[in-house]
């Protein structure tokens, strides 16, 4: 079983938080805790009211995961409202993670302190935040200063890297699995260098052929006798591999109109032949054009 703690102090958006994440109710199952409270306002998410005679009930129970007592009303969760399939989130404070943690003593959890830098609450909810756990106490803290959605994306990364502390029979530090990451990343990026080395010699002769046919029908029409060099370093931006067509001529004084007019047809035959060959989605490039000696980006 998996379950995520949350905690924090009031206002800090525990709920909010919670109940974004639990919009996926395939993956996550949100835990209301009991309550014989009266309800703060119409809807009220997080807690399923009872009476006080039904909380009595649920407090002689022997599958109690976590109670506690807020003034004269009172709080419980149970062992029946966890999901072996799904990643339980419970919205506790300090004794409750510490009681959660003992009644799944083999269960995988994750404690995350949600904190935020202004808090609009009323005092007799911010008397009750003696209960809130230290920084050292939890495994993660997040800031929820901006959006809701940024804390519930890093909470499903953290969810889907498996960073749960285990049960003491399972050897599993959060250093461990960290490390384990990093090796991965390293691996991947191995693997991305040779797939860009592959991408490469898969296009390679296409792009040759390119500055060749641009060179020709370039010089068909100037005799300042442009030569159109190989890019031996395309770039990859994850959807194009780019290359850099490089047109060089060796007459310093030539005018402007004439050079606007070489990087007009060095563009436009460039072009055609990638259409012609049905390449345009897999080769994108740049213009360049310069003296022999002296290349600058038009």
């Amino acid at each position: 079983m998996k379950i995520i703690l949350i905690t924090g102090m009031s206002g800090v958006g525990k709920t909010t938080i919670a109940k974004e994440l639990c919009k996926n109710n395939d993956k996550y199952n949100f835990i209301f805790s009991y309550t014989d409270r009266v309800v703060r306002e119409k809807n009220e998410f997080g807690h399923t009211f009872v009476d006080s005679n039904y909380m009595d009930l649920l407090l002689e129970r022997s599958d109690i995961v976590a109670q506690t007592k807020i003034e004269k009303n009172r709080y419980c969760t149970i062992e029946s409202q966890f999901d072996e399939n799904k990643v339980n989130v419970y919205i506790v404070d300090v004794y409750g993670i510490n009681d959660t943690i003992k009644a799944f003593p083999t269960a995988d959890i994750m404690s995350i302190l949600i904190k935020r830098r202004e808090i609009e609450v009323d005092c007799i909810r911010q008397d009750r935040d003696v209960c809130v756990p230290a920084r050292e106490d939890v495994d993660f803290c997040i800031d929820n200063n901006g959006k809701v959605e940024s804390v519930v994306n890093t909470i499903n990364a953290l969810v889907n890297f498996d960073l749960f502390n285990k049960p003491s029979h399972i050897v599993e530090t959060i250093e461990n699995k960290l490390e384990y990451i990093d090796s991965q990343y390293r691996c991947l990026d191995e693997i991305r260098a040779s797939l860009l080395k592959q991408l490469w010699y898969k296009y390679e002769g296409l792009y040759r052929k390119l500055c060749i046919y641009v060179e020709e029908k370039v010089n068909e029409e100037f005799d300042f006798n442009i030569k159109v060099t190989p890019d031996e370093a395309p770039e990859f931006d994850g959807e194009y591999l780019t290359f850099n067509v490089i047109g060089a001529y060796d007459d310093s004084d030539i005018s402007w109109d004439v050079l606007n007019k070489i990087t007009e047809l060095l563009s436009y035959h460039a072009h055609t032949y990638c259409s012609d060959n049905n390449i345009s989605d897999a080769l994108a490039y740049r213009l360049y054009i310069g003296t022999y000696d002296e290349e600058e980006y038009v």
